[in-house]
């Protein structure tokens, strides 16, 4: 991400309830995790942290497989990384 987001930071994104923020979230720390583009911006690979309070414990799994089958990525590919 450049400047968007600096390695070693802490990124912290805020808005209403049901915004997208979490899917957004998750969508950049996998496309981070696989060495893959986010939005149109090249991605440094590397480990990603994505700490989620809003969602129950099932919903980051099951989105995160839907995003691993729309990237082509499984979860071996991203273990250690993610």
């Amino acid at each position: 991400f450049g400047t968007h987001a600096p390695i070693g930071s802490v990124t912290v994104v805020g808005g209403d309830g049901g915004s997208g923020k979490s899917q957004l979230c998750q969508q950049a720390a996998t496309a981070i995790a696989a060495s893959l583009p986010f939005m149109g911006l090249p991605t440094i690979g590397g480990a990603a942290v994505l700490i989620s309070a809003e969602d129950s414990d099932k919903v980051p799994h099951s989105r995160q497989r839907r995003l691993n089958d729309t990237l082509g990525v499984t979860m071996r590919d991203l273990a250690g990384r993610l």
